[in-house]
């Protein structure tokens, strides 16, 4: 957690991922809500954090040595089976007094995930599907591995309800959601929430150009160099950002009225028809101009 960012946030989820990074215990009783990163766009691959990003602000944040490439491993280090995700988690319950909820990411074999999820008794899962954007791995992973945002939510969603524990544990589903229509569908279908990171990002001005990593972000988003920076205007990012914000807000609860409902939360699959015999069968919404399910 950066110096300050507390401050000025108005929540923050404490994401634990591989490697544990400038993971502490001060900034975990500092978080609204931890999150155990099971999986990552590198799927199991690791990945470095090149010098150009390692300045010495974030290499003291982080815990490493500033100025050098640095190789992340992939693996959590604490965990690595049910019985010792379910110690960790305890551990971290223990450590917040049991006042912060906790949650896991991953975003495959979501029926699985669910299973693990209740077992160890966390309060979010939260998915992350393959149309997520990012540069931090290989183009054939990310191409590749994974699952679809929305069947991955429908698969989560279907299996806490065979086991009867849908009120039990909240979905957080998030990758490839661009607008309000895209979050009326995932709350229709069972979210409890949705998440956004690169829609956010080009709000303000990203190029999507992938150069992250490197530290050469042309528009000054991502990276310590003084001179591309300074190219970044925060008051107008910040401003584009909340105007964003505010638009999927209104295109959501336009859809809500749309539907009859009072509330966006209100939303269900009844509300929605799939457009085609594929989408009816991956999330079980009836193919419009019948009932049908396949």
């Amino acid at each position: 957690m950066i110096p300050g960012e507390r401050e000025i946030a108005h929540k923050i989820i404490y994401q634990i991922g591989p490697g544990h990074l400038g993971v502490n215990i001060q900034d975990l009783k500092k978080a609204d809500a931890i999150e155990l990163l099971l999986d990552t766009a590198n799927h199991g691959m690791g990945r470095y954090l090149y010098a150009e990003k390692l300045v010495p602000e974030v290499a003291e944040v982080w815990g490493v040595p500033p100025g050098i490439d640095f190789y992340a491993p992939a693996a959590q280090p604490d965990f690595d089976d049910l019985k010792s995700l379910l110690l960790k988690i305890e551990e971290l319950r223990e450590a917040t007094d049991w006042e912060i909820p906790i949650g896991i990411k991953a975003g495959g074999r979501m029926d699985e995930i669910v299973k693990i999820a209740l077992s160890c008794d966390v309060d979010l899962i939260m998915i992350d599907g393959i149309q997520a954007g990012t540069p931090g791995g290989p183009d054939v992973v990310v191409e590749n591995v994974g699952l679809p945002t929305m069947a991955a939510l429908t698969q989560a969603i279907l299996t806490l309800r065979e086991l009867g524990k849908e009120e039990d544990v909240d979905i957080v589903v998030m990758g490839g959601i661009r607008e309000g229509g895209d979050i009326a569908k995932c709350i229709g279908l069972g979210a409890r929430a949705v998440a956004l990171g690169t829609a956010c990002l080009i709000s303000m001005g990203c190029q999507s150009c992938m150069l992250c990593p490197t530290g050469r972000c042309p528009v000054g988003i991502t990276t310590h160099d003084p001179e591309l920076t300074a190219r970044f205007d925060v008051d107008q990012a910040a401003e584009s950002l909340a105007n964003f914000l505010t638009a999927l807000t209104s295109e959501v609860q336009m859809i809500a009225r749309a539907c009859g409902k009072t509330r966006a939360q209100n939303l269900e699959p009844e509300d929605m028809r799939a457009l085609s015999i594929l989408t009816s069968a991956t999330t079980k919404v009836a193919l419009a101009g019948s009932d049908e399910i396949f």
